[in-house]
């Protein structure tokens, strides 16, 4: 069995003059047997890495916000 359950950073992407950052929670087993082989996997994404002006900040996710919310904060 393979188990993992870390976060990571995906790839930089840059906007405007900003590069974004995504943060990752990646999770998944993959089980293997004589029956063959199964397992599930999951990614959720925990928050944005925002670097401009060579300051960086770390915007979370959160489930009472939404994706307007987020752009706002980008946009300002």
């Amino acid at each position: 069995m393979i188990a993992i359950d870390e976060v990571r950073l995906g790839d930089p992407i840059e906007a405007a003059g900003r590069v974004l950052t995504p943060v990752l929670r990646v999770r998944y087993t993959v089980v293997a047997g004589p029956a063959g082989a199964g397992g599930f996997g999951a990614v959720e994404p925990l928050g944005i890495v925002l670097e401009e002006a060579g300051e960086t900040f770390y915007l979370p996710f959160d489930p009472q916000r939404d994706w307007d919310w987020i752009a706002a904060r980008l946009e300002a």
